[in-house]
């Protein structure tokens, strides 16, 4: 992923629109966050020159680390956008209201988003017609002709050799990326979860969860020890502790995020489930749609069993199918024969001994360390000098 500051289309990061977006304001809490921004070393003092251009800048960034192809795009609503920064700096929400500059990030932030939306269409346009996919573009978006004018009809009518030196910088950027990414490859190894595993030794609790109904606890960033805070990006990570009878192997076999029938017993209600890892894992998709909704990318599980901790990173990207798959549970009735016509890349059946995460509750940071049995760091007022390295 390409690291320079200096977007494609600078000046649209300059530029502001003077319309002010009504969007009522959310209130987020300041809290001492270490999530690392993917900005550079001196990002206060220009935070302080120009906090606007900061914020989207900022905002360009996240976008860049967290999109996952031309869905991403297809979806990428700048409210969104608005709420990942927040979240990862309550204090610039405060800088831009004090300065009376929040309508002004947000019209600038929307029309980044709208450039980066036009060189979407067009990058993954070119990556499709190099596959063979022929056809006429449709009108796709007015965003195409308002920030690229005049490359709907290059890539239409002109052979790429001729126009391939001149492609704007971020439809370039969009377009090298993604020719080498998942999306567009066919290998079965791509088929594999990204997974970390991190040895502890042995686990001092004993494992009562069910093989059918798990818990899941939600940890934040800011209480993530720091090996996990390498595993993923997320600002919030499953923590679960796996039956004793689970084959981790089949964990990380398949990364296919899909929906699936799940019928409860006793009632015999069907309801819709996310299924994770091609159905060995499920979860209740509308009940916990609120805590879904908040990953951007990726959803991070951290297994453990006797002592040993799997961390593993199911694709699951709201922005780019996430929405979707809520919108279909929420107007599609997950009766028998629901899934019948729909395509295998939406929907799948959970695997006979798939496991179900039935309850979620929040975890902090002495929560987990208590269940992996670590003790607490305990300094006495008569232990200071001690620690002082000088």
């Amino acid at each position: 992923m390409s690291t320079d500051q200096n977007l494609s289309a600078a000046e649209d990061l300059e530029s502001y629109g003077a319309g002010a977006d009504n969007t009522a304001d959310v209130e987020y809490d300041d809290e001492d966050y270490d999530y690392d921004p993917p900005m550079p070393y001196d990002y206060r003092q220009q935070w302080a020159d120009n906090p606007v251009e900061w914020a989207v800048l900022y905002a360009a960034n996240l976008i860049r680390q967290f999109e996952r192809g031309p869905d991403f795009f297809n979806n990428l609503d700048a409210s969104v956008i608005e709420d990942w920064v927040f979240r990862d700096y309550p204090e610039l929400l405060e800088t831009l209201r004090s300065e009376d500059s929040l309508a002004e990030f947000r019209s600038g932030l929307s029309q980044h988003c709208r450039m980066l939306k036009g060189a979407a269409l067009l990058a993954n346009e070119i990556l499709l017609r190099r596959h063979g996919l022929l056809s006429p573009l449709p009108a796709l978006s007015p965003e195409c002709e308002e920030f690229f004018p005049g490359w709907v009809s290059k890539i239409e009518t002109q052979p790429e050799w001729t126009w391939h030196a001149q492609l704007p910088g971020a439809i370039a950027e969009l377009r090298g990326k993604w020719a080498n990414e998942e999306f567009f490859n066919s290998h079965h190894s791509d088929e594999i979860v990204p997974h970390s595993l991190i040895s502890r030794g042995e686990s001092p609790v004993e494992t009562f969860e069910d093989r059918q109904s798990i818990t899941a606890h939600i940890l934040e960033r800011n209480d993530f020890p720091l090996t996990l805070k390498f595993s993923t990006q997320e600002r919030f990570a499953f923590f679960i502790r796996l039956p004793a009878d689970v084959n981790i192997e089949t964990l990380t076999k398949y990364n296919q995020t899909a929906l699936a029938v799940h019928e409860r017993e006793g009632d015999g209600v069907s309801v819709w489930d996310l299924s994770l890892g091609n159905g060995v894992l499920s979860i209740p998709l509308l009940e916990h749609e609120v805590i879904l909704t908040r990953f951007r990318a990726r959803l991070p599980i951290i297994y453990e069993r006797d002592g040993e901790l799997l961390v593993v990173e199911y694709d699951w990207s709201p922005l780019a199918f996430g929405h979707q798959y809520i919108g279909m549970a929420k107007i599609w009735p997950p009766a028998e024969g629901a899934t019948a016509g729909l395509s295998p890349r939406l929907v799948t059946k959970l695997s006979p001994q798939a496991m179900r995460i039935e309850r979620t509750y929040p975890m902090t940071r002495a929560d987990y360390d208590a269940a992996l049995g670590i003790e607490p760091l305990h300094v006495t007022e008569s232990d200071d000098d001690d620690i002082i390295p000088f």
